[in-house]
């Protein structure tokens, strides 16, 4: 394809289309700014641990207790990143492979132990 090529087809839209597009990015970036600003707010009063140089978040639910990096849940907007969860207690396996996510309609993050079968819980960050 040919550089001519790539600007007749970027010319092909008219103002409509443009508008258009430009208002759905502005929405996602809209979205994604509500959504670190919550979690920013949801992080504000709680309590970070410090390990080996790192910084940590302690998630619990009534069963389980995950540290998870402070730098991914801080910038976790609105996606699903992979990350790191070290078990708490006296588990064989310490460090497990799992999916973290912010709900923002419960205003809490959810944690899915395991990347194979994804299902989501609830977890409080630690005061």
């Amino acid at each position: 394809m040919s550089e001519s090529d790539r600007h007749k087809r970027a010319s092909d839209f008219d103002e409509k289309d443009r508008r258009i597009i430009l208002q759905k990015i502005d929405d996602e970036r809209k979205i994604e700014q509500k959504a670190n600003e919550e979690i920013r707010d949801y992080l504000s009063d709680k309590r970070v641990h410090s390990y080996r140089g790192n910084r940590f978040y302690k998630a619990t639910d009534y069963k389980h207790g995950f540290y998870v990096d402070a730098d991914i849940l801080e910038n976790l907007g609105n996606h699903v990143k992979e990350v790191d969860l070290k078990r708490t207690g006296y588990a064989q396996k310490h460090v497990i492979k799992g999916l973290i996510k912010w709900d923002s309609a419960r205003k809490k993050v959810l944690i899915s132990p395991s990347k194979v079968r994804v299902y989501y819980k609830p977890f409080e960050i630690e005061r």
